[in-house]
């Protein structure tokens, strides 16, 4: 049985959001005990990471009719933003 794209994109963004969510809440617990104002940053870009896993996913399963461009869009601006924030966290000296 061959793997259609819908299929394989729906595998990866929840991998995406899984992933970025248990990082996400490690990443917070680091924080608390550290409180290290880089770890935060990293933790609302993982936040971001999983926003957008979880756009993409709900947009593959239940929302196929409400503007799909539009979700796509959002979650192309969570990853840009993610991005940004692991940036500003490693430069941030």
């Amino acid at each position: 049985m061959p793997v259609r794209p819908h299929d394989l994109e729906l595998v990866v963004s929840l991998g995406i959001l899984l992933l970025s969510a248990g990082l996400g809440t490690l990443t917070f617990l680091t924080w608390r005990r550290e409180r290290e104002r880089r770890l935060a940053i990293v933790t609302v870009a993982y936040v971001l990471f999983a926003l957008r896993g979880l756009a993409v996913v709900l947009e593959e399963t239940f929302l196929m009719s409400v503007r799909p461009e539009l979700i796509d869009h959002l979650s192309s601006l969570f990853v840009l933003l993610g991005l940004l924030l692991f940036f500003v966290a490693i430069a941030r000296d």
